[in-house]
């Protein structure tokens, strides 16, 4: 199959073989996939891995093939996953907690993403897509997962926020808030007093300034 690799401190599609499949993953035939600053910083060298390595994380595609311990989606299926991979054998894990897992990987980063013409995932990591739903929406999963974590912060839809950042997080964060009754939020750089209180903040950058 054909894959968007980094090898040799450089990127180019290469014909590779495709990843065997165990019993409780699933193979994917990719039809849409995003590209972040995640990916860019990988091909640019900025984010080192481990090469060769295959690029992209977040995707939506078609199911081609099923282990014989994945139970939650079927050949055909219209899916989105999650590029966080979880070992299911640490202590958080085992607690409960996968998303604090001690040893994830990142699909793209850690281990072969799906720049490709399929890409193997686990089943748990599968999420089957609504019928009718587009491939432009479904592709969005994990950005719109991320954002989502605002809604645990104990916000009030008549508080006023402050949200810092410039880039599509940012934006995709406010839209999330504001499809919450939270609409009351104003951008770092668009405040001229900087005297003004406001009852939380957000950061999107995740820089030290």
């Amino acid at each position: 199959m054909f894959a968007l690799i980094r090898r040799d401190g450089r990127v180019g599609w290469v014909d590779v073989r495709s990843a065997d499949l165990g019993p409780g993953e699933v193979r994917i035939s990719p039809r849409l996939v995003g590209i972040c600053r995640t990916d860019l910083e990988v091909a640019s060298g900025e984010r080192p891995v481990t090469e060769p390595r295959i690029l992209g994380h977040e995707f939506v595609g078609e199911v081609t093939e099923v282990g014989l311990e994945a139970k939650n989606c079927a050949v055909g299926d219209s899916v989105a996953v999650d590029p966080t991979i979880a070992c299911g054998k640490c202590r958080h894990c085992c607690d409960g907690w996968s998303n604090a897992c001690e040893d994830r990987k990142f699909l793209g980063v850690d281990c072969d993403g799906a720049l490709a013409e399929s890409v193997v995932v686990p089943a748990r990591n599968v999420w089957v897509m609504p019928l009718g739903m587009e491939d432009a929406r479904a592709v969005m999963l994990a950005p719109v997962a991320a954002c989502m974590a605002v809604l645990r912060a104990p916000i009030d839809p008549d508080d006023n926020g402050l949200i810092s950042g410039s880039g599509w997080l940012t934006e995709l964060s406010r839209q999330v808030l504001a499809t919450h009754g939270i609409d009351c939020v104003d951008r770092l750089d668009d405040v001229a007093d900087r005297d003004a209180t406001y009852d939380f903040a957000i950061d999107t950058e995740g820089t030290s300034e």
